[in-house]
């Protein structure tokens, strides 16, 4: 077996020189900060991001300021039974969301099932019909090919009763 030189590979290792991302040419972020592209990124920047997030922010901290201020009996006009049926009506919101849609599709499933069931009697009527005609068909077809069969028996059965009549011996 061939011994790998370890040494090789700590060679390469650190003579490897890499560019730091961080670093920029001299006078490059002055050019960036004065283009019309960045001037349009920082305002959308404030406008999308950082204002929409300061103002939740702002809401939320006045919401808990607000519920802290009711909870504690400071006078603000609304009572914690308020505050409580808007955090039940919160909570249960995610959950009625699905239940009205699973209701509705119980409601078209029903619509359906009932027009099923109205369309039945006339299909099964026409089902019947069908399967009387079938069964005429084949009786006919039956009779067609037993009838000579059944001819030969009768002429058979025939001459047999007439040969017995004839003899004298009755046909019991």
């Amino acid at each position: 077996m061939e011994e790998v030189n370890f040494d090789f590979l700590d060679i390469c290792l650190t003579r490897v020189k890499m560019r730091n991302m961080n670093q920029t040419k001299s006078g490059s972020t002055s050019e960036l900060r004065h283009r019309d592209s960045y001037q349009r990124y920082q305002s959308q920047r404030f406008w999308q991001i950082i204002a929409p997030i300061g103002l939740m922010g702002i809401l939320v901290l006045a919401g808990m300021v607000f519920m802290v201020l009711s909870i504690s009996g400071t006078r603000t006009g609304i009572s914690v039974s308020q505050w409580s049926d808007a955090s039940i009506i919160w909570m249960l919101l995610p959950l009625i969301i699905p239940a009205v849609m699973i209701l509705i599709l119980i409601i078209l499933i029903i619509y359906g099932v009932t027009k099923v069931i109205q369309a039945v009697p006339g299909y099964s009527r026409l089902i019947h019909a069908y399967i009387k005609l079938y069964g005429l068909r084949v009786d006919i077809a039956t009779r067609k090919t037993l009838a000579p069969l059944i001819n030969l028996k009768s002429i058979f059965a025939g001459a047999g009763r007439f040969f017995s009549a004839l003899l004298g011996r009755s046909g019991r």
